[in-house]
């Protein structure tokens, strides 16, 4: 289904495997994990609310992130921009692209700050030099229309090597 003008909630995320000690019970959830296989825009910041609140009080709390893009939604933004016209808040494909990142990667930074409040440690594990570019074509006409640079607001979600926005980030590329 399009839900490129669908708003991202908290429903975004759910839990696929309960914790456990049990590695076949964690395997087979994972497996079994989006059976249709449905594609879905990613909504980061559900998914830390999530795991955020699924913590009891009486364990060491600790949150391992793989996912180091910027995602397609948050919780009140949509995937889909406009421009242009009487309806939007931006003039130029530009201006919507850089509004829409921007709303995206403030919720998301603050969720993963929110991680502090509740005494949850954090890491995340990236690539150490990965592009975060997107192409935005017409979608009447199919032609280019801007190319985008997503690595400012991957730093102001996660923040750099030296200076992570919270926790602590590792280094992973494909040879370690």
């Amino acid at each position: 289904n399009d839900e490129n003008k669908v708003k991202g909630t908290e429903d975004n995320a759910e839990v696929v495997v309960n914790f456990s000690k049990d590695i076949e019970e964690i395997k087979s959830g994972l497996q079994n994990m989006n059976a249709s296989k449905k594609v879905y825009y990613t909504n980061l910041q559900a998914t830390l609310r999530l795991a955020n609140n699924t913590y009891s009080n009486e364990v060491n709390k600790i949150l391992i992130l793989l996912y180091d893009n910027v995602p397609d939604i948050a919780i009140g933004v949509e995937a889909g921009t406009e421009y242009g016209g009487t309806f939007s808040e931006y003039a130029t494909i530009e201006e919507a692209v850089t509004g829409k990142h921007e709303k995206i990667a403030s919720n998301t930074r603050s969720e993963i700050l929110s991680l502090k409040g509740k005494n949850v440690k954090f890491s995340l594990l990236r690539p150490a030099d990965t592009s975060y570019d997107e192409t935005w074509y017409n979608t009447k006409t199919g032609k280019k229309i801007f190319d985008f640079d997503g690595s400012p607001y991957v730093n102001k979600i996660y923040g750099t090597i030296e200076n992570p926005t919270y926790g602590k980030m590792y280094s992973l590329d494909n040879d370690n």
